[in-house]
């Protein structure tokens, strides 16, 4: 499917997609329990997956195998079943970016020897669509690792390179959705993989993990020690060691809570059964503190949350591959102060600019216009002769209210066509 945009003025439009970034709830410590939540519809079981919020929704993804995404819609309960992605997808940390889930450092493949993916691939909740991202490069591709957002912009932290077996790595890395670019960072104190990142007020912090393969079980080797990694100096440090993870597990959720995080579940060589452990560390203050036991262990999975709850769905109930669950439960926070959580909408692609330059060359402004999502435009071609010049590398991420600048050289008439791709 493509559009047509004449080289003469005027407007036209193509609708494409997006998402919205909404508060994290300041949660001081809720004393509740863990709460079941009961679901209707079809949900998978799965594992070494994703749970990331949406908009007004939430959004369970990839695993191993190949299972279709699961969107759960908290308003009424249920539970629907969505497209495949189109390869096997697994060991990662999904993002969300204006209304899309960015799929970033996955593993394909079998256990122990898992390949790290060659691509982002970006999930559409709107259109229930997958697409193909940028490119990662060769020489800094991994599995397993952390990923945080920081000013719209996607950081990759550690992670290793040779499924279950070697090659961990104290890798940093930040991509740029608005111009495309990758960029290598500092490294990171030491190497992890099998953890999440999580950004609060300005810095990202590494929690939990472990290198993979480092000891004769694959179990051990966690890492307790917390590493900190301000984006604004590009510079590591490490807390000191009074501070490291109390309870030091690998395949943890990290989710940010206020001004601090909160790790949970896991799973170890300590024990069989995943984790049930929650600890949460309080950056203002440097501590952390003991909050309540998921009702389910589990591990492989991801933490979401809403204005007055942390949410958790997905994972295994033991150390390794199983059983898989479905399992979603909350931890409510009763003093949280109702917040909306705006749906998604979708956006259009409007041609917002067609100037001369010369004789033979045009500049072309497309901007996203309309709603709330993110915009992913494939390609850009002329038919007729003539080049596409752009600052970016497609495919191209346009945010709303964003625009993509188009220089084309070679134009022999008005009869050319840019033809542009989602």
């Amino acid at each position: 499917m493509g559009c047509l945009v004449s080289w003469r003025r005027g407007v036209q439009s193509l609708t494409i997609v997006a998402v919205l970034l909404a508060a994290h709830p300041a949660m001081a410590g809720p004393a509740a329990e863990w709460q079941a939540v009961e679901t209707a519809g079809e949900a998978h079981e799965r594992h070494e997956n994703a749970f990331v919020r949406v908009g007004d929704k939430f959004v369970l993804l990839g695993g191993r195998g190949i299972d279709p995404v699961n969107s759960f819609d908290p308003s009424s309960g249920q539970f629907s079943a969505g497209r495949q992605p189109p390869i096997e997808l697994h060991h990662f940390q999904a993002v969300t970016f204006h209304g899309l889930v960015f799929v970033i450092g996955a593993m394909t493949g079998k256990y122990p020897y898992e390949t790290p993916v060659s691509h982002m691939y970006i999930y559409d909740p709107l259109q229930d669509r997958w697409m193909t991202g940028p490119e990662i490069p060769a020489t800094r591709r991994r599995g397993a690792a952390g990923i945080a957002v920081v000013d719209g912009r996607f950081y990759v932290v550690a992670g290793i390179v040779n499924g279950h077996k070697s090659g961990w790595l104290p890798w940093t890395d930040v991509y740029d959705p608005g111009t495309g670019r990758w960029r290598s960072l500092a490294n990171a104190p030491r190497a992890r993989d099998h953890f999440q990142a999580v950004a609060v007020n300005g810095q990202i912090f590494a929690a939990g993990g472990r290198r993979s393969g480092s000891e004769k079980l694959v179990f051990s080797g966690t890492v307790a020690a917390i590493d900190v990694y301000d984006v604004a100096r590009d510079r590591w440090s490490s807390l000191p060691a009074k501070n490291n993870l109390p309870t030091p597990r690998a395949g943890a959720s990290s989710v940010q809570i206020g001004d601090g995080f909160a790790v949970l579940g896991g799973e170890s060589g300590a024990q069989r059964a995943a984790h049930v452990d929650v600890e949460y560390f309080d950056t203002l203050t440097n501590t952390w503190s003991r909050w309540q036991d998921l009702a389910t262990p589990r591990h492989g999975t991801q933490a979401a949350t809403t204005f007055d709850a942390i949410w958790i769905a997905g994972g295994s109930a033991g150390r390794g591959g199983g059983p898989e669950l479905v399992a979603l439960e909350r931890l409510v926070d009763p003093t949280a102060q109702p917040a909306p959580m705006p749906p998604l909408s979708a956006s259009d692609l409007v041609l917002a600019g067609n100037d001369a330059t010369g004789e033979n060359s045009r500049i072309v402004v497309l901007e996203n216009r309309g709603g709330n999502q993110a915009l992913v435009v494939k390609n850009a071609v002329v038919i007729g002769g003539a080049t596409i010049d752009v600052d970016r590398t497609p495919p191209y991420i346009i945010k709303p209210g964003g625009r993509l600048t188009l220089s084309s050289e070679g134009i022999e008439g008005d009869d050319d066509r840019l033809i542009v791709a989602p």
